[in-house]
Parts: C-alpha cells; sequence; structure tokens
C-alpha cells in the first residue's frame, strides 16, 4: 500500500514538473500578441492561429525527439558499444550545456522584443510562414530548449513503462500550447476581453524581469548538465 501510495506521488509530482516545463517550454510574449494581433486584423484568423499553434507544437516535438536521440539508451541501440554510446552522449550533452550558458547570457542582455510590430505584420502572413515563425521562435528559443530538455530527461526516466512516458509526453504537450489555444478561446469568444488581458501582460512583463530569470535559469541548467556528465564520465 505505502509503495502505491509513492507511486501514485511520484506520478503527481512528475504531472506538475511537466506542466510547469510545457508552459515555460511554449512561452513566447511574441507569439502570443501574435495570435492577439491575427484575430484583430484579419477575418480568417481562426486557421491562422491555429497554424501558429502547428508550429509551435513541430518545433517542441523535434526538440524532444533531438534531446531523446543521445540519450544512452537511444544511442546503444546504434552503436555497439555502452562505453562509446556513453561518451557521445556525455561529449552532445557538455556542448549543450555550454550552448545553454551562453545563451542564458545572450539572453539576458538582449534586446526587447519589439511585439506590437511583430504582431501586425505577421497577421497578413499566409498558413506556412505562421507554421514556420511558431517553428522557429521555438525551435530556437533558448526557455523552450531548456525546459524541453528538463522534460525529456524526466520523461526518459520512466522508460520502464511506456504508457507513463506517452501520458506525460502528452501533458507536457498540452501545457505547451494550452495557453494559444486559450486566447483563440477566448479571442472568439470575447474579443474585448483580450486586448484588456494583453495590455495588463505587457503591464506586469515589465515589471517582471523575466529575461533574467530564463536567462540566470539556463546558465544553471547548463552548467549542471556539465558538471553531471563530466562527473559521469569520470566515475562509469
Amino acid at each position: 500500500m505505502l509503495e502505491l501510495i509513492n507511486i501514485l506521488w511520484s506520478f503527481i509530482g512528475a504531472v506538475i514538473a511537466m506542466v510547469i516545463l510545457g508552459l515555460i517550454a511554449g512561452f513566447s510574449p511574441t507569439l502570443y500578441a501574435t495570435q492577439v494581433g491575427l484575430a484583430a486584423a484579419t477575418k480568417r484568423s481562426q486557421p491562422l492561429m491555429i497554424s501558429l499553434m502547428i508550429g509551435v507544437l513541430i518545433g517542441i516535438i523535434l526538440l524532444s525527439i533531438f534531446f531523446q536521440f543521445f540519450q544512452v539508451e537511444t544511442l546503444r541501440l546504434i552503436i555497439d558499444s555502452t562505453l562509446k554510446a556513453l561518451y557521445v552522449s556525455v561529449v552532445f550533452n557538455t556542448i549543450l550545456g555550454t550552448s545553454f550558458i551562453l545563451g542564458g547570457f545572450w539572453y539576458i542582455h538582449k534586446k526587447p522584443n519589439r511585439i506590437t510590430k511583430d504582431a501586425k505584420v505577421n497577421a497578413k502572413s499566409g498558413y506556412w510562414a505562421l507554421i514556420s515563425l511558431g517553428f522557429f521562435r521555438t525551435f530556437v528559443s533558448i526557455s523552450g530548449a531548456t525546459a524541453t530538455f528538463l522534460a525529456s530527461n524526466l520523461i526518459s526516466e520512466s522508460k520502464e513503462d511506456i504508457i507513463e512516458r506517452l501520458v506525460l509526453t502528452a501533458i507536457f504537450l498540452a501545457a505547451v500550447i494550452a495557453p494559444f489555444a486559450l486566447i483563440l478561446i477566448v479571442m472568439n469568444r470575447h474579443p474585448e476581453r483580450m486586448q484588456d488581458v494583453l495590455a495588463w501582460s505587457k503591464t506586469q512583463l515589465k515589471k517582471i524581469n523575466y529575461k533574467l530569470i530564463i536567462g540566470v535559469t539556463a546558465i544553471l541548467v547548463g552548467s549542471s548538465i556539465i558538471m553531471f556528465n563530466v562527473l559521469k564520465a569520470i566515475t562509469f
């Protein structure tokens, strides 16, 4: 009974982690504003907004596949040597950790996004242009990559239970797209409220230095990845 309770609590904790990481992975004030701008600028807003969401999902899914590929368990299916698979994984993760550190410093010091301008420009775009926008802004996002890497590692720890992995993956992807789906629903039913929410969100983002938070998190995660993988290589 106690073991069942521990498993349940562990699963609940994993679900909460997936939701938080999913929200972080899909976080993009520019894309949120673009969705609102689409609804305000064109009559065919719903399919365009869905196209943007598809691009975001494709970006996250490809990042997940990329990170899962360099897990030791996956590499062992390709490389017929546990030692070689470990070293390939360590080298990749060390490079990745370094990228997170550099990306974190860049993100902290980069100029603020011109949200209003981006939203107006992309409101005139076609379906493929918006899919590309959602994909590239997600795939190269430091917050998206960091959160997806952490989520991929948490999911890989459930490798003995394929159902649990699928459930956690579905929850993660649902959390990624949830804010976009919420904007879509609100803009269809109460568009006047969404403008107020967008104005409020811009005010809050100015109060909270989210770039600093995301940048520092990426630096800490990158440093942890490097230290962990160096120790793993030494102690193997």
